[in-house]
């Protein structure tokens, strides 16, 4: 599978863990909110991650890796 180094690191970034933000993705990666903006578009596309919202807040948007994701 083809991932560019921004979608890497976003999935490197999400292993092991319960999710994150796309804030807490930027900050993690050290790549700007505006670059990171299309990845997970990309990253759900290829089956990658999955988004939900969390409680209490619609528009706060966590990012996880499916099981698809973790195998890589």
């Amino acid at each position: 599978m083809r991932l560019t180094r921004c979608q890497f690191d976003v999935i490197a970034t999400l292993g092991d863990t319960e999710g994150r933000t796309c804030v807490q993705l930027s900050a993690a990666t050290l790549v700007t909110q505006g670059t990171l903006t299309g990845v997970p578009d990309r990253l759900a596309a290829k089956g990658l991650i999955q988004r939900s919202t969390l409680r209490g807040d619609r528009r706060c948007i966590t990012v996880r890796l499916t099981d698809k994701g973790n195998a890589l």
